[in-house]
């Protein structure tokens, strides 16, 4: 009898609960404008959101719709004139689903655009609205924001203020823009003195102003270099200092009060594999070391696979400013299914920025190691010499949770062992990734990403084991084990090879500001043919995941699955938990 009540029961409490869901996610029901127009998003945004997440506590009436949404109509009279509807019919009908019906009216226009407080000839031109355009309040603020501009860079004002006044006409349903100029004094730079910085030098400061002593005054200029000067990282606090008024020649003295960043900082990481077990990184930096933005850093990172610790020095503005220095020197030990390694390697590379987005780099390292092959049990040692060839494209919005822009990266790396243990082969990979919104809130984002490598020179055997290719793992193809996914020995043990293809499908979506899932496809493998030639297949993994969003980036949770299973593949599923972004 229980049972059967449950039954009956189940189906409507299963109703009541995703009406009040959809209540709750939809307190207000917007009606009179037609959906998916974009008069009808920018209500919903600018009016509806506001309201979703409202409460007034006052004396247990927090559910009561009129007071919960006191303001909404004159919210809605607000948005509706920034689009340029000026006489619109607002009502508010409360309920168990409140309900907002508005009538826009007419759309307006400007019938005239006008500027006053300076002499004609001193005036440019306004651009980016023109009479019979929409009175749209955007479009106006905009206008404004270029003739300020233009107005500055023709008169060097010290000061300068605009506000626009609009008169409408409701009969001809238009309204006259008119812009009010209130001008200062013209002027120009002059001095520039630091205050507050002791540790740095003030050549190095000097690199950052946006100016030059005698060029016409304009504050965004000021305001590029204050930011410049805090995108160094060496500063917390920079503060202008400037007169009420340019000097009898018309002449800014800018003094700048500085506050240093601490020099020194410790970051730690960490991440949990199912094939490599928990990872740590930890990462000690001294910043400034030598007065010019220098920085020297001690880094240790270890999993159950690989374990390194390594010492950097970084020297920004090297010889030009688009160029900086790094050395780096690394003791390292690998114990993978294919191969144990010990190593010392010492890096030195130069990059260079080509563009604002494109960067170039070159350099040399060489390192001294001792590897096991595990697939013939043979140890060999060897001394490989390499020259590095790199050239990166990225404009992506963000390096741990990307959500728009593109990455491409070509790398060279010649070798040469000077041991004689192994032939010169030359190792070249193409990364390449792509974030693409689905919606305009960018809250569900398709990325894609893509990596194809080639060795040139000896056989796979006559590489050093840990200079092949191999994938497999949650930074290759999630859902195979580390090196799993591509050819194996008579042992079961991976082979690597002489080529890779990697490529990556991932559906990201946010539930709430700070709870996200994702679905994906990994596919690719490694083979022995110099380019991939698929004899050992195609490997294919996929799963699902989580991720949960803090102030310095997502924190991932991945599960997934070998969708095409191969003998060497140990287990039916990989688990995956870091920091950032899979890619």
């Amino acid at each position: 009898m229980i049972a059967r009540a449950l039954l009956v029961l189940a189906p409507v409490m299963l109703f009541w609960s995703l009406t009040a869901i959809a209540l709750a996610n939809e307190p207000v029901r917007l009606e009179g404008i037609e959906k998916d127009t974009p008069l009808y998003t920018w209500v919903r945004e600018t009016v509806l959101e506001k309201y979703k997440t409202r409460r007034i506590f006052d004396n247990g009436d927090a559910d009561d719709p009129e007071l919960r949404f006191s303001g909404i109509r004159g919210d809605a009279e607000k948005a509706l004139q920034a689009k340029g509807y000026y006489n619109p019919q607002i009502v508010f009908t409360p309920g168990v689903q409140s309900a907002l019906t508005i009538d826009p009216g007419p759309l307006y226009t400007i019938s005239e655009i006008a500027a006053t407080g300076l002499e004609r000839e001193d005036m440019p031109e306004i651009f980016g609205i023109a009479p019979g355009d929409v009175l749209d309040a955007e479009n106006v603020l905009e206008a404004q924001r270029k003739f300020s501009r233009a107005l500055q860079a023709k008169g060097c004002y010290y000061t300068l203020r605009i506000r626009n006044q609009v008169v409408l006409d409701h009969e001809a349903q238009t309204g006259s823009v008119r812009f009010v100029i209130e001008a200062g004094p013209e002027a120009v730079f002059g001095e520039t003195i630091f205050e507050g910085a002791p540790r740095i030098k003030e050549k190095h400061l000097r690199r950052f102003l946006r100016y030059k002593e005698g060029d016409c005054w304009e504050f965004g200029k000021l305001e590029a270099t204050k930011s410049a000067l805090i995108g160094t990282g060496l500063l917390s606090v920079v503060r202008e200092v400037l007169p009420d008024a340019p000097d009898e020649n018309g002449v800014v003295n800018i003094r700048f009060e500085l506050m240093e960043s601490a020099r020194r900082s410790i970051l730690l990481g960490g991440s949990f594999y199912t094939d490599e077990g928990l990872g740590i990184t930890a990462e000690w930096r001294h910043r400034n070391i030598l007065g010019s933005g220098e920085e020297l850093s001690a880094r240790f990172n270890g999993n159950l696979l690989e374990q390194a610790i390594g010492v950097g020095f970084v020297k920004p503005y090297f010889l030009i400013d688009t160029q900086k220095l790094t050395i780096s020197a690394t003791l390292g030990r690998e114990d993978t299914e294919a191969f144990e390694k010990l190593s010392l390697r010492n890096n030195f590379e130069i990059e260079r920025r080509l563009a604002s987005r494109l960067t170039g780099a070159a350099g040399a390292g060489f390192e001294v190691s001792r590897i096991k092959d595990k697939s013939t049990n043979k140890e060999r040692n060897f001394g490989l010499l390499s020259l590095t060839g790199r050239i990166q494209f990225d404009n992506r919005d963000n390096t741990l949770d990307p959500r728009r822009g593109w990455l491409l990266r070509l790398r060279s790396e010649p070798h040469i062992d000077v041991f004689g243990e192994s032939s010169p082969f030359f190792k070249n990979t193409f990364d390449v990734a792509t974030y693409i919104a689905i919606d305009n809130d960018r809250d569900h984002i398709l990325a894609l990403r893509g990596r194809i490598g080639t060795i040139l020179g000896g056989s796979t055997a006559d590489i050093p084991a840990s200079r092949r290719f191999y994938a497999g793992g949650g930074h290759s193809i999630r859902g195979f084990g580390h090196q799993e996914a591509g050819p194996i020995a008579a042992n079961g043990d991976p082979l690597g090879g002489r080529s890779l293809i990697e490529t990556a499908a991932e559906l990201r979506f946010k539930v709430t500001e700070t709870i996200g899932g994702v679905a994906f496809v990994d596919a690719g493998g490694v083979y022995d043919a110099i380019f991939p030639d698929f004899k050992n297949g195609y490997y294919v993994g996929a799963g699902v995941g989580a991720r949960y969003y803090t102030a310095f980036g997502p924190i991932r949770f991945d599960i997934a699955v070998p969708m095409n299973k191969r003998a060497q593949t140990d287990r039916n599923f990989q688990f995956y938990i870091s920091i950032g972004q899979a890619f």
